[in-house]
Parts: C-alpha cells; sequence; structure tokens
C-alpha cells in the first residue's frame, strides 16, 4: 500500500508515504453519497485527502485554511484558489498570472476575488482548459499547491541580519524585489544566486552589507 491513514481535526485523512502515491484515487473511489472530497496541504501534515460531508467541510476550513474541496466531476474547468495572508502588493495578481501562463500556455483567464487589508484572496479559472480526469486533476493540486505556498529562499530576516536594518519598508521593498525575480525566472530561488541578487538590488538603494555578510555563507552555518 502506498498511503496511510492519519487522524486530522478529528477526522481520518489518507496520505501518501511513496512517491507513486494513490492517495487522492483511493479518497475518490471510497466517495460516500452526500460526501465531497477534500484536500489539504499544511507544513506540519504535508498532503492529505478525505471525504467529508459539506458540514464538516465548513467547520474544517473555519479550523484550518488549508483546506480545501477537489471537484471530482468531470470533465470541468481547471481553476485555482489563492490566497496571501498578509498585506497585498500591486504586483501580486500579475506575477501569479504569469506563472499560471508557464503552467498553461494560452490560458483564457477568468479572475474574480477580493483584497483586504491583511489578505488577498483571488479564483482564478481557466475557461480553455478542461481536467478530464483524476491524473489532470492531480496536475492541477499541485499547480495550485505550488502558488499558494510559493516562499522565496530570501526572506525579511536575512535582509534586516545582513544589513543591520530594522523591520520597516527598506525591508520589504527588497524583499518584494528579489520575490518577484524570482517569479518572473530572472534568479533561481536558491540561496546563493538570490542573495546574490539581494546584495545587488541593496547596493542600488546605498545599502552595503555588514562584515562577513558579503555572501552568502554566514547562513550556511
Amino acid at each position: 500500500m502506498n498511503f496511510k491513514t492519519i487522524k486530522f481535526l478529528k477526522i481520518e485523512w489518507l496520505k501518501n508515504i511513496t512517491e507513486s502515491g494513490g492517495a487522492l484515487h483511493e479518497t475518490i473511489k471510497q466517495k460516500k453519497p452526500n460526501h465531497v472530497v477534500v484536500h489539504s496541504h499544511t507544513q506540519g501534515k504535508g498532503r492529505l485527502w478525505c471525504q467529508m460531508t459539506p458540514d464538516q467541510l465548513l467547520n474544517s476550513i473555519n479550523e484550518n485554511n488549508g483546506i480545501y474541496e477537489v471537484v471530482t466531476h468531470f470533465p470541468h474547468k481547471v481553476y485555482f484558489d489563492i490566497d496571501k495572508e498578509q498585506k497585498p502588493d500591486s504586483e501580486y495578481l500579475n506575477k501569479i498570472i504569469n506563472k499560471i501562463d508557464e503552467l498553461f500556455e494560452d490560458s483564457d483567464m477568468a479572475v474574480s476575488g477580493s483584497v483586504t487589508e491583511d489578505k488577498t484572496s483571488y479564483h482564478i479559472t481557466l475557461n480553455n482548459y478542461l481536467v478530464d480526469s483524476v491524473e489532470e486533476k492531480m496536475r492541477e493540486v499541485e499547480a495550485a499547491d505550488s502558488l499558494r505556498n510559493f516562499q522565496p529562499v530570501i526572506t525579511g530576516l536575512h535582509i534586516m541580519e545582513a544589513f543591520g536594518l530594522p523591520a520597516g519598508p527598506e525591508v520589504g521593498k527588497i524583499k518584494d524585489k528579489v520575490r518577484n525575480a524570482i517569479l518572473d525566472g530572472e534568479v533561481l530561488n536558491q540561496l546563493q544566486p538570490a542573495y546574490t541578487y539581494t546584495l545587488s538590488i541593496a547596493a542600488e538603494l546605498g545599502l552595503k552589507p555588514l562584515p562577513g555578510y558579503e555572501d552568502e555563507k554566514k547562513f550556511l552555518s
């Protein structure tokens, strides 16, 4: 067996234990009438799948925002629910759209959503892409995960430590430029190239690294 059962939020979930997996397929196969298939992806638990009633789904979402319903009727349009739980910036949606264009060539997107002071939420539907099978659904889920959970290797803490800066707009500006360059494919999301790029952005702002932070080695120790 390529998956195991674990308890999470008082519900039994299936979790893949090998690369070949099968947890999603098994959950869909065992789905009861009036139940929905649910996917969870959290840092602590990884990817999980289960079935639950719509009421259980709503309760679980209220407890944990890493839980999403998996649409299991086929065919259906490819869609993404993208949430960013921090103050939004003006370039965020454009970066997401560019990344989807890389994954789904010539996609016809319909975008809806909302922006609040501390959260950005978008629903993006691809009108010219249909999911016809569980295998294609897996591709959609994994693509959505890569967008939803993207984190650049360089964090605000790295920047503050390297340049002796307090938390503030200057740190955020450098971090956003690094993140955007990674999303654009200009810089690899790896410590050495990303830190080298960070140094160049900081230099443009007249900032020099503290002694010992001229390269990324301090962050490897």
